[in-house]
């Protein structure tokens, strides 16, 4: 058995603990209640200058928060990213793969890493990219466990460049790109991309290289890739129709049996055990492996006499595009980076600048990506927030039964501007959506002690008490709630703002803009709300004054003018 007695007094200095906090946090509050209310008259006296301090804040904080940086999603650091390595094309798949294994055996022995895959080649799948072959390969990095994952995960990403860069010059290799991704909850494009439109293909791609050229000179770009690399290499063949015609040939009999000779042809299916295998018949390796060999296939229908394929045609080594790539029917190439940094927004004009001063003969070009898709969300949540502002304020002027009320109590919101801004340039967090998201938020939140201070005094005044004494006495009876309930709100979202825990990337953006926001909100409020309920009540009292008077003066007049006496 357990004695009762025994456990409270065990919880004993416990409970001091509490009351000791408890004791020390009221004289706290009754010493800042005392300053607050005596304060409040030498407020209520100067509305100018508390007007005026809080427009300023206002007005400094608005090109403040025009210089942080802009992000579409805060990037997730999971200790894991992707390093995507591309050879030239037409790299035997052999040779990619003993680069890759090179490589591994380099990241093996790394103190950062836990786990390394590699993927060499790809499968020719619906969601495969056009770029992708025996030439390209993919090498996942997981890191070991452990924390400030943001900064390993840059340094192992650059150790990993140099690594494959090492052993692309010893395996003599040209390599045309690298490309480090990390896995995100959301799919999105490249966070920058240049797209280019020309029909003229050899214009299209040396504008390509010329952007590529100015990206990569660019601080804060790095794995710079244009979409226009080097296409898989090629014979053409041009016949000769004079001598097709002298054999009684044509192109499309010769075109199908060079298909079928080399690519083969279905002969027919033969059942082995449950499943079926394809027969395919094409000649031998040895006769099509070589440009040779290809040159002497027999084109003839009868077999005899034999008839070689250069009899007839001439052959030209080419290049073949890599990729073809239309845009709003046109044709189009991307020149894609990854950021070395957040600021999508800045990159982004720093870009336009660049290319503004380069000489691309013509070549029409657009920044899209990531750029492109938090223009339209930034432009989007802007409009929710306007319509989350205003059906606040449908809500308060119907509840309130007066517009002047809801227009003292929406001071609040450009009040939280303040702390937002600064909030996010003390600890260098970029605007994206999360952060717009929590002011849609703050907009229906900050209003919460406005609301209360306002139909308080609303309250007093209506028991007859005189302006000003309602003022006062409302703010002194409504500091404690109103410290309390942000107090309680900041300290609930205080463990989301510390940013501990997988996913704290996008949580933390969030908490960061409420906790300033009503923070900043809340102590302007209680200062400039009054000075403002103060103002325009009094205005407004004067104006309804002046109404009155005129309308007695008005009906004055009319009792002093005689009537017009009847006609005879």
């Amino acid at each position: 058995d357990i004695d009762l007695f025994d456990q409270l007094g065990q919880a004993r200095p416990a409970g001091r603990g509490l009351m000791a906090a408890a004791g020390r946090f009221q004289r706290v509050y009754e010493g800042l209640a005392g300053r607050y209310t005596g304060a409040m008259g030498a407020i209520l006296r100067r509305p100018g200058t508390v007007l005026g301090v809080a427009a300023l804040t206002v007005v400094v904080a608005v090109p403040l928060g025009d210089r942080l940086g802009q992000a579409l999603i805060p990037e997730l650091h999971q200790g894991r990213f992707t390093a995507e390595v591309a050879l030239p094309v037409g790299t035997p798949l052999s040779r990619t793969a003993d680069l890759v294994g090179e490589v591994e055996e380099q990241l093996e022995g790394h103190p950062e890493i836990g786990h390394v895959h590699s993927i060499v080649g790809t499968e020719r799948r619906a969601d495969s990219r056009a770029d992708e072959g025996e030439h390209t390969a993919r090498v996942m990095v997981e890191l070991t466990p452990g924390g400030d994952l943001e900064a390993r995960e840059l340094a192992v990403m650059e150790d990993v460049r140099d690594m494959i860069a090492v052993a692309a010059e010893r395996e003599e290799a040209a390599l045309p790109g690298i490309r480090m991704t990390r896995p995100s909850l959301f799919s999105f494009s490249t966070p920058i991309e240049v797209v280019l439109f020309d029909n003229d293909l050899d214009r299209l791609r040396d504008a390509s290289d010329r952007t590529r050229g100015v990206l990569a000179g660019l601080p804060g770009l790095t794995d710079v890739r244009s979409s226009l690399v080097e296409g898989y290499p090629e014979i053409q063949v041009r016949y000769d129709r004079a001598l097709l015609d002298r054999y009684g040939l044509d192109t499309g009999t010769i075109a199908r049996q060079i298909r079928d000779k080399v690519l083969g042809t279905e002969a027919t299916t033969i059942a082995r055990g449950d499943g079926r295998v394809d027969l395919v018949v094409r000649v031998d390796e040895s006769d099509r492996r070589s440009t040779q060999a290809f040159q002497r296939l027999n084109i003839n229908p009868q077999v005899t006499p034999p008839i070689p394929l250069e009899a007839v045609a001439t052959f030209t080594d080419a290049e073949g595009p890599s990729e073809i790539r239309r845009v709003d029917q046109r044709r189009a190439a991307a020149v894609s980076a990854n950021l070395d940094g957040f600021d999508i927004s800045g990159q982004a004009d720093a870009i336009r600048t660049a290319l503004s001063g380069t000489d691309l003969a013509g070549v029409q070009w657009e920044i899209a990506g990531q750029n492109q898709e938090m223009e339209r969300s930034l432009r989007s949540l802007q409009m929710a927030l306007a319509l989350a502002i205003f059906l606040v304020y449908v809500i308060m002027a119907s509840t309130f039964e007066s517009t002047l009320h809801p227009f003292v109590i929406l001071f609040s919101v450009p009040l939280a501007l303040v702390g937002v801004v600064g909030g996010l340039a003390l600890t260098g967090t970029p605007v994206s959506v999360v952060v717009l998201i929590g002011g849609i938020v703050l907009a229906g939140v900050v209003v919460n002690n406005a609301i209360v201070l306002v139909d308080t005094i609303n309250r007093l005044r209506d028991d007859g008490m005189e302006r000003l004494a309602a003022i006062h006495r409302g703010a002194a009876l409504r500091l404690r709630p109103i410290l309390i309930t942000t107090l309680t709100t900041v300290l609930g979202l205080t463990p989301l703002a510390l940013g501990y825990g997988e996913g704290a990337e996008v949580q933390q953006p969030l908490a960061l803009t409420i906790i300033a926001g009503l923070s900043s909100s809340t102590l302007l409020t209680l200062v400039v709300i009054p000075v403002v309920y103060e103002v325009l009540t009094r205005l407004l009292e004067r104006r309804d004054r002046a109404d009155v008077a005129a309308d007695r003066r008005q009906q004055r007049a009319a009792a002093a003018t005689p009537s017009p006496q009847p006609g005879r």
